[in-house]
C-alpha cells in the first residue's frame, strides 16, 4: 500500500514533484512543498468466518511549504488525486481511498529557522 501511495502521488500531484516521503522530518528538507506520509493505523478487518480480505489503513500526509497558499494548494491536489480513488497497481488493490479530514498544523522551523506551513490530511485506504 505505500509503495502504491508513493507511485501514485508522484504521478498525480506535481506540485509536490518528487518530495513525497514516509517518516521524513520536515527541519531535513530545504525544497518545497513537500509530503510526508505515515501510517497511523492499520487495523485488520474481522468477521463472524474470520479475518475479511482486505485492510483498512489510516494515512496521514502532512504538507509543509514555506508560504502557507503554497502548502494549502499542494494538499488540494493531494486530496484531489486521491479522493474517490479505486483500482489496481502492481498488485495492489484499492477498494477505494477517503478523505478522513484535513487540518493547518503549527509552524515547523527548517534547518535556517525559516517558517514553514503546513495542512495535514487524513486518507482512509481500503485494499488488499
Amino acid at each position: 500500500m505505500e509503495e502504491f501511495l508513493t507511485t501514485y502521488l508522484l504521478a498525480n500531484a506535481p506540485l509536490c514533484g518528487s518530495r513525497i516521503h514516509w517518516m521524513l522530518n520536515p527541519q531535513s528538507v530545504s525544497t518545497f512543498p513537500f509530503a510526508n506520509m505515515r501510517v497511523i493505523s492499520s487495523p485488520r478487518e474481522y468477521n463472524m468466518l474470520g479475518p475479511e480480505d482486505y485492510t483498512k489503513s489510516r494515512v496521514q500526509i502532512d504538507v509543509w511549504a514555506d508560504k502557507y497558499s503554497t502548502a494549502k494548494a499542494a494538499a488540494r491536489e493531494i486530496i484531489t488525486a486521491l479522493s474517490g480513488y479505486k483500482g489496481t497497481v502492481s498488485g495492489v488493490t484499492i477498494q477505494g481511498l477517503f478523505i478522513d479530514g484535513e487540518r493547518d498544523l503549527t509552524g515547523e522551523k527548517a534547518g535556517a529557522e525559516a517558517q514553514l506551513f503546513g495542512v495535514s490530511v487524513d486518507v482512509i485506504v481500503n485494499w488488499n
